[in-house]
């Protein structure tokens, strides 16, 4: 009988595992803002967006969904300089007009967009967004350590893709999957439990 519950629970131990390692394989996407078309002025407030990023946690594969109306917008993927100074021309810019953008996140650090019109942008149509690699998110999940205190490491501006892809609700604050940490609390749970069978 001893040998059939600790053989029981060396799988469960192996399948809760197995799930671990897939939810830290899973890209979210994450529309800007929380909502559709939240790439406009006015923002709510000058800071809206950067509290809004603040509150999600972004990893490499993860994606941001840009919705805005293409005859009165655009996004600028910038170095920190023009972030800082709401300047919309250079030459390593990244510009989207499409009207919708998806962008990948292919490395880690930080990746900052304005608006395509330097004043929207001093209004606070502009964005920071903090990727962790998966050790710095794992490291952050068990800490609740603040993105915003990681230094960023400089590197190539992010891939896209026009395609579109379903949106998220409101409701879910512009994540597309399940969260990470809730998942990953679970699954400490389970393993704790597993230990005291």
């Amino acid at each position: 009988m001893g040998s059939l519950t600790r053989g029981f629970s060396m799988f469960m131990i192996m399948f809760s595992m197995w799930l671990l390692l897939l939810s830290f394989s899973q890209a979210l996407e994450f529309v800007v803002g929380g909502n559709d078309n939240s790439w406009k002025v006015p923002v709510r407030s000058q800071d809206s967006l950067s509290q809004w990023a603040q509150s999600n946690r972004f990893s490499i594969g993860d994606s941001l969904i840009f919705t805005y109306d293409n005859e009165t917008e655009s996004v600028h993927v910038v170095n920190e300089e023009d972030y800082l100074k709401c300047k919309v021309e250079g030459e390593d810019h990244e510009v989207y007009l499409e009207g919708y953008n998806k962008v990948v996140f292919n490395r880690s650090g930080s990746h900052l967009f304005i608006s395509g019109k330097d004043d929207h942008c001093k209004m606070g149509l502009k964005l920071a967004v903090v990727v962790m690699s998966h050790r710095h998110h794992t490291e952050i999940l068990s800490s609740n350590s603040d993105p915003s205190s990681l230094s960023p490491s400089p590197s190539p501006a992010p891939s896209s893709s026009s395609s579109p892809t379903p949106s998220p609700s409101p409701a879910s604050n512009g994540v597309a999957s399940i969260s990470r940490s809730g998942f990953i609390m679970w699954m400490g749970v389970a393993l704790v439990m597993l230990f005291f069978l």
